[in-house]
């Protein structure tokens, strides 16, 4: 979704997505000279690698990809470089997590990017998408979607939602784009097959629920 919003992305970082699946998705993206995946742990990526390569399917070895085993935080913080679009791919904020969900974390994105950013919040009605929405206020200005994800507590499977968001520096997202230019930017990246994405879904995943606009809004 970030990418198809963008339309325009050469240089793209996703902070967290060891597991290498956002970084498989991205680089089904042709326009794309470079995906840095800055990750703290280099054993999630090690295990991963092992024991879950078809989430990967070969993108860390992708010429494309560059890997980078930081804090998120102080990567985006620090580094000189400018992206055109920040993928967060992150957990709830608990524990080690925690830090990416602070005003100090979205704000060296701001500084990071060329233009937008976009992340992946956790369950809708949860504290941490209200605590992910107070803490872009003051350094993007964020937009709300949403989408259904299947997630796997210990007992039994069941579904959720998610909210990921998506934002740019100074000026508000312009959401509401037409869904035949989401087409034209499809047909551009060669209509790669996907199983859930598709350009009217894009387009309606920023009309929220009322429930949803309680949380966020």
């Amino acid at each position: 979704m970030p990418l198809f919003a963008h339309g325009r992305a050469r240089k793209a970082l996703i902070v967290g997505g060891g597991d290498g699946g956002v970084l498989r998705e991205a680089l089904k993206h042709p326009e794309l000279e470079t995906v840095t995946l800055c990750e703290i742990d280099q054993s999630v990526i090690d295990l991963c690698r092992e024991y879950f390569p078809q989430v990967s399917a070969g993108a860390y070895d992708n010429p494309r990809t560059r890997i980078v085993i930081a804090d998120g935080t102080k990567f985006v913080a620090e580094t000189e470089e400018r992206f055109d679009v920040i993928m967060v791919d992150l957990t709830d904020p608990i524990g080690p997590g925690a830090v990416l969900f602070t005003r100090e974390f979205y704000a060296g994105c701001r500084k990071a990017l060329a233009r937008w950013t976009a992340c992946s919040s956790p369950r809708t009605g949860s504290r941490s998408c209200r605590r992910r929405s107070s803490s872009k206020a003051s350094a993007i200005s964020a937009r709300c979607s949403r989408t259904p994800s299947p997630i796997s507590p210990p007992r039994r499977p069941m579904s959720g939602d998610r909210c990921p968001m998506a934002g740019r520096p100074t000026t508000p997202i312009c959401r509401h784009l037409r869904q035949n230019a989401i087409e034209h930017r499809y047909a551009e990246a060669g209509c790669f097959p996907t199983r859930y994405w598709r350009p009217d879904v894009h387009v309606a995943a920023f009309a929220l629920p009322n429930y949803v606009r309680e949380l966020v809004e």
